[in-house]
């Protein structure tokens, strides 16, 4: 089932918001509320390489090695970060808590495919650039 979202759904942050650090795991977790006992937050504990002239960056989760790339979002574009709230068990609203100038992108023992959905993300922003730009 496909859903769109409404502008009247998103709620946009008026003043300055909190500074986040946005990884996005190669894993799948059904939400089924919030964990009592743990953080709430990934420890990460990154180290950067180069390998063939491009910047990888390691990482570990439960044990299983991640690599990734970070894309850097500056000028007109922000990475916004968003907490859904579901109104009347129906209908569910997005208002913005926080931003990043960031976005690391991680994929199992190597880096995202190329039809990965960020890395979709920034060859249309750079598309979209040279299109607008003179």
């Amino acid at each position: 089932m496909s859903r769109s979202l409404h502008p009247s759904d998103i709620e946009f942050a008026e003043a300055e918001t909190t500074k986040y650090e946005c990884n996005v795991l190669p894993v799948y977790s059904e939400y089924s509320g919030p964990v009592q006992a743990g953080s709430q937050f990934w420890n990460a504990q990154k180290t950067t390489c180069s390998v063939d002239g491009q910047d990888q960056i390691i990482n570990y989760m439960r044990g299983r090695r991640l690599v990734g790339k970070e894309h850097r979002f500056e000028g007109e574009h922000k990475v916004g970060v968003f907490r859904r709230e579901t109104i009347d068990g129906m209908r569910s609203t997005y208002k913005e808590v926080g931003e990043s100038s960031a976005i690391v992108n991680y994929g199992h023992e190597r880096l995202p495919d190329e039809n990965d959905a960020i890395e979709k993300l920034v060859d249309w922003i750079s598309v979209s650039k040279q299109i607008h730009d003179e």
